[in-house]
């Protein structure tokens, strides 16, 4: 099977060809610049009894996260240019604090827009470095040792309002990541590239309704001993419907084509190559009244793993907000997801992987520039290595020292 080539540095041209158009807007001679910062220090504490998932581990640990951030801003009527930055310091202590070493994570992002009467444009570029120990978690709820996850991102998108009812997009991305430090003899930590290259019309069809059809492809190149490679197209369209001032659904469904070939270096017998075709499932309610929120959303649909399969999944996720206060709110959370790393056109038997998570939360601006967040979670994890829970406390004070208005 042939597969088709497209640079991640004809992407990054593309994007930063589109970069170079907005920011082009920022010469404009009669615009008048604002500038705005902000800078945010935090502290959280977190008890866990079992932070890497493993079934049967009840070794608690106790983590201490200091967190730094800086975020500013340049805007003119035609025009805005966002910074951030960011850094995380982890120590660990506990029975279990062995397994989870001290480490630092860093992240920087550039973003870039511009909006005319009828043409739109955007282009951001991010670079993120953390310790495996929370990329994994965050995602699988396991652990394969000591490293760091560097992932570097750039994109851009070019809106065009057609009509009053009418717009189209175009978008291009390119993501890379690598990882820095000990060997992983399970295979999960696999360097990868990926192009995501698409395209949307969004049509109000009436003052409630909006439908939009978007087409996207992805190609992904995995740098393992299978040399794996996939292309992924989907066509989706959702509608989204305004029922009232309080209520918002959306609906959604399409069909795709995951295309994949791998082979073993080291043994030229083993060798796949597939076709597969998918269905993408997708819906969503929010409802807002004074003071309370309530969402829903669930979304079914596939994608390439860094591994040389493909996944099936399935995620839904609910959330409740209540404001107390003006300045204390009440939240309460769930998620669950499940993958099947065979594609099939819809998810049959059971799930290679199932994750669980959910818990009430509470925050509480005590002062205009300080917020505190207390909470618990409960973690259920089932895969190939059995079946895992866990326990979660936790309590963050932030401090900002000048706030964006």
């Amino acid at each position: 099977m042939a597969t088709t080539v497209l640079t991640p540095w004809r992407v990054a041209a593309v994007t930063g060809a589109a970069l170079a158009v907005v920011l082009a807007f920022a010469a404009h001679p009669a615009a008048a610049q604002e500038s705005r910062w902000r800078a945010t220090i935090g502290d959280r504490i977190t008890v866990d009894d079992n932070p890497l998932m493993a079934p049967g581990s009840n070794d608690h640990v106790f983590n201490n996260t200091v967190m730094a951030d800086l975020a500013a801003d340049w805007r003119s009527p035609r025009m805005t240019l966002g910074l951030t930055l960011g850094a995380d310091h982890n120590t660990y202590y506990g029975p279990g604090a062995d397994t989870m070493p001290d480490s630092n994570n860093y992240r920087a992002g550039v973003a870039a827009s511009s909006r005319g009467p009828r043409f739109d444009y955007s282009a951001n570029a991010n670079y993120r470095r953390e310790a495996v120990q929370q990329a994994e978690l965050l995602d699988t709820g396991a652990t394969t040792g000591d490293a760091d996850r560097i992932g570097k991102t750039v994109s851009g998108m070019m809106g065009w309002q057609r009509s009053a009812r009418d717009r189209i997009e175009g978008t291009a991305g390119f993501e890379d990541v690598d990882f820095q430090g000990d060997p992983d003899p399970s295979g999960r930590r696999n360097p990868f590239n990926a192009v995501t290259i698409g395209g949307a019309h969004i049509r109000q069809l009436t003052p409630r309704d909006t439908f939009t059809t978007e087409l996207t492809a992805r190609f992904m190149d995995a740098d393992d001993t299978l040399n794996s490679k996939s292309q992924t197209y989907e066509l989706t369209g959702t509608l989204e419907r305004q029922r009232s001032a309080a209520i918002t659904t959306r609906f959604g469904g399409g069909l795709g084509l995951a295309q994949r070939e791998f082979d073993d270096e080291d043994d030229a017998s083993i060798r796949r190559d597939a076709t597969d075709p998918a269905l993408t499932l997708l819906a969503g309610i929010t409802y807002t009244i004074p003071r309370v929120t309530l969402s829903f959303d669930l979304e079914q649909g596939f994608e390439p793993t860094a591994r040389g399969t493909m996944a099936q999944r399935l995620a839904a996720s609910a959330a409740a907000t209540y404001e107390l206060r003006p300045t204390v709110r009440a939240r309460f959370d769930a998620e669950y997801s499940a993958a099947w790393y065979e594609v099939e056109f819809l998810p049959s038997g059971a799930a290679d992987r199932q994750y669980l998570t959910f818990g009430p939360g509470i925050e509480w601006r005590f002062q205009p520039n300080w917020t505190f967040n207390a909470g618990y979670r409960f973690r259920h994890l089932e895969d190939g290595d059995g079946t895992a829970n866990g326990n979660q406390i936790f309590a963050q004070v932030t401090w900002n020292l000048t706030p964006l208005r």
